[in-house]
């Protein structure tokens, strides 16, 4: 076994307390082996409330940033989410095709996430571009997360048929940052990610070495002092330094962090993330739904142009049809709310009302004619109106785009 398990009941204070945060790294085949065999493998950390799975990211052209990059990023995961408990699974090896497992590299990354029931998975590739290096981050959602914490549903008064719509946010496997930096830069890259194995008998560059982190090791963090943070690695405890080296283009890798840990504080209750310049266009797609979700979880309602008058004057289109359904949802809950205190199932909203909301999905489905979720509203609402025709449309295409995404190879 190249995983060292941490051993805490010498310490009385984390043996009478839930683990708060931890990282230990793994070998990913260790894990695939098991689940390929039949066999469930070990939950690491399983105490931790909130685990995610860091993968070693690609690495085609023999850059030697792979593991230095996905390092970087899962310690800076466990010390940025601002989560009361939070465990990194902090993956090595590759997830490319082989002839022992020749599944696709995401069939591999959902067969890992699904058996260690992680919250979250990150991973992505170095390349090599002429004098440059490029670097690009994913981070995945699990559907059963999704479903729980960052989707939202209202069922609509009897009156009006009783059914009820959904909203989810998408994309759930989203480019979280493409970073380009100069090829002389890697080195440097390596050594700020290095310098993160170091630990220190106190929080103090001067101090003595007390260790260096091996690389299949598991540690916990007990307290955090400005940039240095205490661990206990493999049952020995030591002060190891955040990346407040990290410049220029490796600052920028720390945004993928900040954004990460801001999504999963978000399904721990916490408001919705910030956009980011330096991070990819899906953060800031998600960044908006989550906004409209933050508000109709806290049982906030407000019609859509109260949304769109906030960004710029943005359409819904600019972000696409699951962001319409959020806004459609929370337009008539808003209606709703304006019903006092009618009795809610006796309420029925006029049909200018919902064929307004209707239309705005309707258009939304015409730039996302595979969103589902979008559909069967449509479906909805359109029972709601009486109009069977085109509810019976939008119930066959959501249905046969379900049925042709089980038909499609994973990628």
């Amino acid at each position: 076994m190249k995983r060292i398990q941490l051993v805490l009941m010498g310490l009385c204070l984390f043996a009478l307390a839930p683990l708060a945060h931890a990282i230990i790294g793994v070998d990913v085949n260790e894990d695939i082996d098991s689940v390929l065999a039949g066999r469930a493998p070990p939950l690491h950390l399983p105490d931790a409330k909130y685990r995610i799975a860091v993968f070693e990211f690609e690495d085609p052209d023999g850059t030697g940033l792979g593991s230095a990059v996905s390092t970087l990023i899962a310690r800076e995961v466990l010390l940025r989410s601002g989560l009361g408990s939070l465990g990194v699974l902090n993956y090595y090896g590759s997830l490319a095709p082989t002839r022992k497992h020749p599944q696709s590299y995401f069939d591999k990354v959902d067969l890992v996430v699904r058996a260690q029931q992680a919250s979250l998975a990150i991973w992505g590739v170095v390349r090599r571009d002429e004098s440059s290096i490029l670097i690009d981050v994913q981070a995945q959602l699990p559907d059963p997360v999704v479903a729980r914490s960052y989707a939202w549903e209202l069922k609509l008064p009897q009156a009006m048929g009783g059914e009820t719509l959904h909203a989810r946010i998408s994309p759930t496997r989203l480019q979280v940052q493409h970073v380009r930096m100069p090829r002389e830069f890697a080195t440097t890259l390596a050594a700020m990610a290095s310098a993160g194995n170091v630990v220190r008998a106190a929080p103090s560059r001067s101090a003595a070495i007390s260790a260096r982190i091996p690389k299949y090791s598991a540690m916990t963090v007990t307290e955090t002092r400005g940039g240095w943070s205490k661990f206990v690695v493999d049952g020995r405890a030591g002060w190891v330094q955040g990346a407040t080296d990290c410049t220029r283009e490796c600052a920028q890798l720390l945004g993928t962090a900040s954004f990460v840990g801001a999504l999963l504080k978000f399904g721990d209750g916490g408001p919705a993330p910030t956009p980011s310049k330096d991070l990819a266009r899906d953060t800031l797609v998600v960044a908006r739904q989550l906004a409209v979700l933050a508000d109709l979880r806290g049982r906030t309602f407000r019609p859509a142009e109260v949304y769109l008058a906030r960004w710029d004057g943005a359409k819904a289109s600019d972000f696409g049809a699951p962001y319409a359904d959020f806004l459609a949802l929370s337009t008539l809950a808003d209606a709703f709310k304006q019903q006092g205190e009618r009795p809610y199932d006796a309420i029925r909203l006029d049909d200018v009302v919902v064929r307004r909301v209707a239309t705005a999905l309707a258009q939304a489905s015409q730039d996302d004619p595979r969103n589902t979720e979008v559909l069967d509203n449509l479906a909805v609402l359109f029972r709601v109106l009486g109009d069977e025709r085109r509810a019976s449309l939008a119930r066959r295409l959501s249905s046969e785009v379900q049925d042709t995404r089980k038909a499609e190879p994973t990628q």
